[in-house]
């Protein structure tokens, strides 16, 4: 492995944070990638935080058994169930000037990465937060091939010319430490569904920059799960921009939407064969269903957006 712990001074130093919740086998594979990165510790230092849901017993009893073999490893629990407090809770733990967050079912695929990560900061010296795109880990499962291009979509009608961006994805985007003083921690009314877009809409509100970065595109391998599985997280995700937009008065949401639908149907062209373009197809109208009634719901119902769902629902 070619991370080895030196002392971590909080300049110079990437804290890689991955929330997760009993998902041992994605988070192995996730580690596996971090720690295989390549660093040049006479200018850059890293350290990587496990921030477990406060349900999470799983990983906890890995932990326990000597699996974390590593002394770049830490980990930390949310006091709370969720996401967002398994994020703040990683917060409080790092280090580092640069807080990084992964999804435990992410992993690098380039071994420069995180020294990228130090490099587009520096580079884009006025941004608050960065983040990448996500490239499908398994082609062969239509939805999950659905999903990541409707993540990386919702990217691209958010991006100008200049690499800026109006949104970021939760499971590949940092922010800079004062970030969290400045704008706040994320919002842990939000358990799950859009849990990180709230804290980008909060930053865009208040004039903080945020910068799109290609080269620091990571896999995303997404468990086989079922079209009624990703219809609900997709409701879900409606649910939780509807909170946003209510708690940060945004009222653009309608011409977002139209934007972003206007061009899910792109990805049947990325489709080969009858029969998967036609599970592609009803995938998009389901997730256009739903996300509909969720932005609905979050509007008509919700004075909090809370779930009953874990961190991976």
């Amino acid at each position: 492995m070619n991370i080895t712990q030196k002392n971590c001074p909080y300049f110079s130093c990437v804290s890689i944070v991955i929330p997760t919740y009993n998902r041992v086998r994605a988070l192995r594979r996730a580690l596996k990638s971090v720690l295989n990165q390549h660093i040049p510790f006479n200018e850059l230092r890293c350290e990587i935080i496990l921030a477990l849901d406060s349900r999470d017993n799983k990983t906890e009893k890995w932990i326990n058994d000597g699996h974390m073999q590593s002394n770049v490893l830490k980990y930390t629990y949310a006091l709370l169930p969720g996401v967002n407090a398994a994020r703040n809770s990683g917060i409080l733990k790092a280090a580092g000037d640069i807080v990084y967050f992964l999804d435990d079912d992410c992993f690098l695929i380039r071994d420069n990465w995180i020294v990228d990560v130090w490099k587009s900061f520096k580079h884009y010296n006025d941004a608050v937060a960065i983040g990448g795109r996500y490239a499908t880990g398994n082609r062969r499962d239509i939805y999950a091939l659905c999903r990541n291009e409707l993540s990386n979509l919702y990217l691209d009608v958010n991006i100008d010319n200049r690499h800026e961006t109006k949104a970021l994805l939760g499971g590949n985007s940092g922010y800079k430490r004062e970030v969290f003083d400045t704008f706040g921690f994320f919002d842990e009314k939000i358990l799950y569904g859009s849990a990180e877009t709230e804290m980008n809409d909060r930053i865009v509100k208040n004039n903080g920059k945020m910068y799109l970065i290609e080269e620091l595109t990571v896999g995303h391998l997404i468990a086989p799960r079922s079209l009624w599985f990703h219809s609900m997280k997709s409701f879900k995700q409606g649910k939780g921009k509807s909170y946003s937009c209510k708690k940060n008065a945004i009222k653009n949401i309608k011409t977002e939407h139209k934007q972003k639908t206007a061009i899910f149907f792109n990805i049947k062209n990325k489709v080969s064969g009858n029969r998967r373009k036609i599970k592609c197809l009803a995938f998009l109208l389901f997730n256009y269903i739903f996300y509909r009634l969720g932005l609905a719901a979050g509007f008509l119902f919700n004075a909090e957006h809370r779930s009953k769902a874990g961190l991976h629902e």
